[in-house]
């Protein structure tokens, strides 16, 4: 499982989100996934950058598994190494499940089935390698009515009960319609809302770097 993050100094009344980054399938995003798991055909990668420890538990329970691969660069070369069934005591598996921490050489890389659903690769790397796998920083400041708009895009339905959520919520906290509708407009032409108004990765990402009052 990823490691929780660690708990700042925010109050409950306050949200930040600490998604991981999703990655748009690179180059070097898709060498890693082919070496690591060469089966895998989906499109979802993630990342977490970090050097903490990452438990490798991997065990059927309730329908979800993770899977591990560890991937070492050497020179030009990649290398990988499976993680066995670990976490239970039977079928000879380890009842303490390891642990290991990224490197500068050496990516772990998650597969998770979560009830029986493909969530994807997330990629636990060190900071000293992120910069070859993370996409470039999102340049431009956002205003606080854009702010606001691209976090209820990201984390609320755009209607309940025939209601208009998103415009409602931002409402709350003092974005009027135009200024609602400017943002929307802004969004879109730096590519952090679709034209249907759907968060891009992009967008996602930018959310997750967003501290705001929680929508009430």
């Amino acid at each position: 499982m990823r490691p929780v993050p660690e708990e700042g100094h925010y109050t409950h009344r306050e949200v930040i989100i600490l998604a991981r980054i999703q990655l748009q399938p690179n180059d070097a995003v898709r060498k890693f996934a082919r070496v690591a798991f060469p089966n895998y055909r989906g499109r979802t990668y993630y990342a977490d950058i970090t050097d903490r420890e990452v438990s490798l538990s991997s065990h059927w329970d309730g329908g979800s598994r993770d899977y591990f691969a560890l991937v070492k660069l050497e020179g030009e070369n990649i290398l990988r190494a499976q993680v066995p069934q670990t976490g239970t005591p039977f079928d000879g598996a380890l009842s303490t499940p390891p642990k290991a921490a990224p490197t500068p050489i050496l990516v772990i890389v998650e597969h998770s089935i979560f009830c029986g659903h493909d969530t994807g690769l997330t990629f636990y790397i060190h900071p000293a390698l992120a910069p070859k796998m993370l996409p470039a920083p999102l340049d431009g400041d956002l205003s606080k009515a854009e702010e606001l708009v691209l976090l209820a895009a990201a984390t609320l339905k755009s209607s309940y009960q025939g209601r208009p959520l998103r415009r409602d919520t931002c409402a709350r906290h003092g974005v009027s319609n135009s200024d609602y509708d400017n943002a929307l407009g802004s969004l879109r032409a730096k590519g952090y809302l679709t034209k249907a108004d759907a968060v891009t990765i992009d967008g996602r990402n930018r959310a997750s770097s967003i501290k705001v009052r929680a929508f009430l």
